[in-house]
């Protein structure tokens, strides 16, 4: 197939019509593209869209932010981040080219064999669908697991998150057991699609009011776990969108009548002062990177379980915390403190004393709004506008403000 060399400059990647290559599979394309030299986004997906030309799915959200905005590509169906929407607050999924209503017959008893977790196997679900793929619960002679079907290639392949989880998990942090393929692999190809295996646990619908001290507690333990990982620090996590993107996405929401333009120009001047605040991390330690609602939720007897490890890497613990403080507080003074008390009394190495330490919720919360905008932008169904509007709502409807900011520090500092 034809190797695609990407042109000169750092985000602006415009490709000939897939069909020119021979029309290769997006899983060609990927591989293809993930072997060219140089190429700055080392894992993604091309697709071809109206107008000749073909986008470029990235595997990390800043990457997909910038390419997004310089308003050469097109998103086709709607993507979104982890616990706020973006991949369920995770960088950057969902393509629903890809997404299936059920797997195929006979494959519950292969996922089981691939995994040597018994037989009789069977499969019910999906339990849980994003916009990245599905868990479907697989139960078989052992008992119940969680099998993950992404829609494409997972986007995450250096084993890092399952090595980081499992570490936490022995440092007694509630989270699902990581299962590995009989030849020792996470990420198991079956039929047309890509399958991880995990441990079986049932959780609640996320809520942000979780008891707050126990969240605190649960966040010390995961900044306390021994691993040292080797994903570099990502800008989606500490860089702005900044005032130019802003107002170029306010201007085409306008034009293109968006019912929620109005809402963006609103809180325009906020998000841009906010920004202002951004400062680069501190300390580096391996985080969760993710941790919205989403990801940490409740359990039927009362506990929390973490999950969706796949963006964890560097970070500074005390702007994830701000981020946890954040999510939540529900902006209360009392749920804040209660929150940060117990983080410090667990021994957690971080602490939230300063503005700057929201850096890392202004950046993620930033870049999660441009791309819910960006991909109402590029629907090409009314299905997918309401959607994404109403990802889109969950970034200005409960927005991260200085004021707010200002509440919450006095709440945890005083």
């Amino acid at each position: 197939m034809t190797e695609y060399e990407p042109p000169a400059g750092p985000w602006g990647f415009e490709h000939p019509a897939a069909a020119d290559a021979g029309d290769p599979s997006v899983s060609d394309v990927a591989r293809s593209v993930s072997r060219t030299r140089g190429y700055v986004m080392t894992r993604a997906a091309l697709l071809p869209v109206r107008g000749g030309r073909t986008l470029v799915k990235t595997s990390h959200p800043t990457d997909a932010a910038r390419t997004l905005s310089s308003g050469t590509w097109r998103i086709p169906g709607g993507h979104q981040y982890g616990g706020h929407g973006l991949c369920g607050s995770t960088p950057c999924k969902a393509w629903r080219p890809y997404a299936r209503a059920v797997l195929a017959p006979g494959i519950a008893q292969e996922i089981a064999d691939r995994f040597a977790v018994g037989s009789n196997a069977s499969v019910s679900g999906p339990a849980a669908r994003g916009k990245l793929g599905q868990v479907w619960k697989l139960t078989t002679s052992q008992g119940d697991f969680a099998a993950k079907e992404s829609f494409g290639p997972f986007e995450e392949r250096d084993g890092e998150d399952a090595a980081f989880s499992e570490a936490a998990r022995a440092a007694g942090v509630p989270t699902p057991e990581v299962f590995r393929a009989t030849d020792g692999s996470l990420i198991v190809p079956i039929g047309e699609v890509e399958i991880r295996l995990f441990g079986w646990v049932d959780l609640r619908e996320p809520t942000t009011e979780a008891d707050p001290s126990e969240i605190g507690a649960l966040v010390a333990a995961l900044h306390r776990v021994p691993f040292r990982g080797s994903r570099p620090a990502h800008p989606w996590y500490f860089e702005p969108v900044g005032p130019a993107r802003w107002d170029a996405l306010a201007e085409e929401l306008g034009a293109a009548g968006a019912p929620f333009a109005e809402d963006l120009a609103a809180y325009r001047d906020e998000l841009v002062a906010m920004e202002e605040l951004i400062g680069p991390p501190g300390t580096l330690r391996t985080c969760h990177r993710d941790l919205w609602a989403d990801n940490v939720r409740t359990t039927p007897e009362g506990g929390l379980c973490v999950i969706d490890w796949d963006n964890c890497g560097p970070a500074d613990p005390s702007q994830e915390l701000a981020v946890v403080l954040f999510e939540f507080s529900g902006g209360d003074p009392e749920r804040a403190r209660a929150l940060h008390e117990a983080y410090l009394d667990s021994g957690g190495p971080g602490a939230v004393d300063g503005s700057g330490d929201f850096s890392m919720a202004i950046a993620q919360l930033g870049h999660i709004g441009e791309i819910a905008a960006r991909t109402w932008l590029a629907s090409e169904t009314e299905a997918d506008r309401t959607d994404n509007e109403a990802w889109f709502r969950e970034f200005v409807d409960r927005p991260l403000t200085r004021a707010l900011i200002d509440e919450l520090l006095d709440a945890v500092t005083r």
